[in-house]
C-alpha cells in the first residue's frame, strides 16, 4: 500500500482523477473529529477519516481554532503536513472561552489572534478561507469586513465570509450586504427539519454570497441508527431541539421507511437532496469514523448521474414538504 504523504507529493488537485462535483460541493467538516464537546473521538480513526475524505475526492475542509483548541486544526497539519496546498482551508474566528461560557466577538483584534494561531498551527503563512464565526444582531459589519480585506490585500487568505447570519440579520445589513464586492461566503445550518430558506433565498436574490450548509444529518438525529446512541453529560448534543423530539422521532422512522424500496440509506437521500434539490452552493459533512464515511459515498458517484433527481422524485418531494420544527 502506498504512502499517503508520498501520494499527496506526488499528485495535485488538477492531476487527480477525481470528479470536479465532488471537489466543488462537498466539505469535509473537523469539528467533531477533535472530540472536545462531541463526545469521545479516536485520533487515530480521525487521521483515517481525513485521509479517506481526500481519497474520495473531497478538497475542502473546514476548521477553526476554536474547534478542540486548534485539536482540528492539528489533525489537518498532521495529515496534510507540506502538502496543504493542495487541499482548500477554511478556519473562522469570533468565539473565545471566558470562564466556561462561549463569547462571541466581531472584534478586529478577536479575529487577529484566532487567525495568527490558526497559521501557526498549520505552519503556514496563507489559509484559503477566513470567516468570522457568529455575527452579533444589530452590529455594523464595517469593522470586520476593513479586516478581512486589510489580510486579503496582505495574501494571507484568498476570500472570507459571515457566517449564521440569519435572515433578521441579513435585512438589517442588506444595504451594506449589496456592496461587499467580493464574493463572500455564510453558512448556514440546514436540514429537511431545521432550516432558514428564507435567509438562502434573500442572500442568492441581493447578493453575491455563496451560500454552504452546515448540519445536514442534525449531528445524527435523522438518522435511524442514532435510537441506540447515548449522549454524555458533557455532550453539547444534550441541548439539540431534535433530542427526544417526538416529531422527530416519528419523521425518522418514515424517512427511512420511504427509502428502503430504493436500497439507499437516509444519508446518502439526504446528501442527494441537498445536491439537486436545495439552492445551496455546498454542504460540510461530518463524518467522525471510517464506517460513517463509507456509509454515504455512494452519493459521490450518483450525484453525476442525471436521472438521479427525477428517480428519486418521490423522496426528494417529501424532504422538501417537510414541516420546519
Amino acid at each position: 500500500m502506498p504512502n499517503y504523504k508520498q501520494l499527496l507529493n506526488k499528485q495535485t488537485i488538477s492531476s487527480l482523477p477525481h470528479k470536479e462535483k465532488i471537489q466543488h460541493f462537498f466539505w469535509m467538516g473537523t469539528w467533531s473529529l477533535s472530540g472536545f464537546k462531541y463526545g469521545f473521538s479516536d485520533q487515530r480513526e480521525s487521521i483515517k477519516v481525513l485521509e479517506a475524505a481526500y481519497d474520495i475526492g473531497i478538497r475542502k475542509f473546514d476548521s477553526a481554532n476554536f474547534y478542540g483548541n486548534g485539536e482540528s486544526l492539528r489533525l489537518l497539519k498532521k495529515v496534510f503536513g507540506s502538502c496543504l496546498n493542495s487541499i482548500f482551508i477554511s478556519s473562522k474566528g469570533g468565539l473565545i472561552w471566558e470562564n466556561g461560557t462561549v463569547i462571541k466577538s466581531m472584534d478586529p483584534s478577536i479575529l487577529h489572534s484566532d487567525l495568527n494561531k490558526t497559521l501557526e498551527i498549520l505552519e503556514t503563512n496563507f489559509i484559503d478561507l477566513y470567516q468570522l464565526h457568529w455575527p452579533l444582531l444589530k452590529s455594523s459589519f464595517s469593522s470586520p469586513y476593513e479586516f478581512f480585506l486589510s489580510i486579503k490585500e496582505k495574501k494571507v487568505i484568498e476570500h472570507f465570509g459571515l457566517n449564521n447570519l440569519n435572515s433578521e440579520i441579513v435585512l438589517d445589513s442588506l444595504p451594506f450586504l449589496r456592496e461587499i464586492y467580493y464574493n463572500f461566503v455564510n453558512q448556514v445550518h440546514y436540514s429537511p427539519l431545521i432550516n432558514d430558506r428564507q435567509t438562502v433565498q434573500l442572500l442568492k436574490n441581493e447578493t453575491k454570497c455563496i451560500t454552504i450548509g452546515t448540519g445536514l444529518f442534525e449531528q445524527g438525529f435523522l438518522l435511524p441508527s442514532f435510537k441506540n446512541k447515548k449522549i454524555g453529560k458533557k455532550d453539547i448534543r444534550r441541548s439539540h431541539p431534535l433530542l427526544n423530539n417526538v416529531i422527530c422521532e416519528k419523521w425518522v422512522d418514515s424517512f427511512n421507511e420511504a427509502c428502503i424500496p430504493f436500497k439507499l440509506v437516509p444519508e446518502v437521500v439526504l446528501l442527494l437532496w441537498a445536491y439537486f434539490r436545495t439552492e445551496l452552493d455546498g454542504v460540510i459533512i461530518g463524518p467522525r469514523t471510517i464506517m460513517q464515511l463509507s456509509k454515504i459515498k455512494p452519493a459521490f458517484d450518483l450525484i453525476n448521474d442525471p436521472s438521479v433527481d427525477k428517480h428519486l422524485s418521490p423522496l426528494f418531494d417529501f424532504l422538501d414538504t417537510t414541516p420546519v420544527i
